[in-house]
């Protein structure tokens, strides 16, 4: 009812501010920053608590591991070592038990992570115009999307580092004791287990700290191969464009 009574880019004009408000064509661009930055907090809720979650986790998980591992090294009798592999045994246990919980849901998180950077990276080839609300809105999609994707990609990442050196611990205190040769076969047979701790996403790819070069690496060359199409002109350009004038 509204736009009715108004002419025609007075309404456009109403329409825009109903949808974006004044405060993003007029603010400076931090400003409006920090608002996209909100605006994203509310709107990406869901995946934002999955990924402070998975974060929270494996944080605590590799910890927890390093703790393990300064035990291990002052041990000095099969017993303690036999006590610390139990509790080793229980942490991967809950590395298992987080990755059927969280697998699915965190390669949906990472999937969309990459999406808004590819979006980001079309919005700084000038696909779309940008004002002084888009570019402060594709700043905070490229931050916020590969600060995520990094900290879920170095913590997950740090767990796999924690159990090896945990394992190579193991291996190293066994090889100083004094037991026979058939127990300590059979100890390293036992922490043969620790080989199988993988955090990955829904089974697809196994998060390591390559991952994020690989990523960052993919995202440019999609770049780079956008560019090259832009800037190609076919030969039979020229022969088309003087049949149709």
């Amino acid at each position: 009812m509204m736009v009715g009574l108004l002419s025609y880019d007075e309404a456009k004009r109403y329409e825009y501010i109903t949808m974006f408000g004044v405060v993003l064509g007029i603010s400076p661009h931090f400003v409006s920053f920090i608002i996209h930055c909100i605006y994203n907090f509310y709107l990406l809720t869901l995946p934002l608590l999955v990924c402070l979650l998975y974060v929270y986790i494996c944080f605590y998980i590799k910890i927890i591991l390093s703790h393990l591992t300064d035990v291990l090294k002052r041990c000095d009798c099969l017993p303690n070592v036999s006590v610390v592999f139990d509790y080793a045994l229980k942490v991967f246990f809950v590395i298992e038990k987080a990755e059927e919980a969280l697998s699915v849901c965190i390669f949906f998180v990472v999937a969309l992570n990459l999406g808004l950077s590819f979006t980001s990276f079309a919005y700084s080839l000038g696909y779309y115009d940008v004002s002084t609300s888009a570019s402060s809105g594709v700043v905070c999609w490229f931050f916020s999307s590969q600060a995520s994707f990094i900290l879920i990609v170095w913590t997950a990442s740090n767990v796999k580092k924690e159990s090896q050196t945990l394992k190579k611990t193991f291996q190293l205190v066994l090889s100083d004791m004094k037991i026979s040769q058939s127990t300590a076969t059979l100890f390293l047979q036992k922490i043969a287990i620790f080989d199988s701790v993988s955090l990955t996403g829904w089974k697809m790819f196994e998060f390591s700290k390559g991952l994020i070069l690989t990523a960052a690496g993919t995202i440019l060359t999609y770049g780079l191969l956008v560019l090259q199409t832009e800037n190609y002109t076919s030969k039979r350009t020229p022969h088309l464009l003087k049949k149709i004038s």
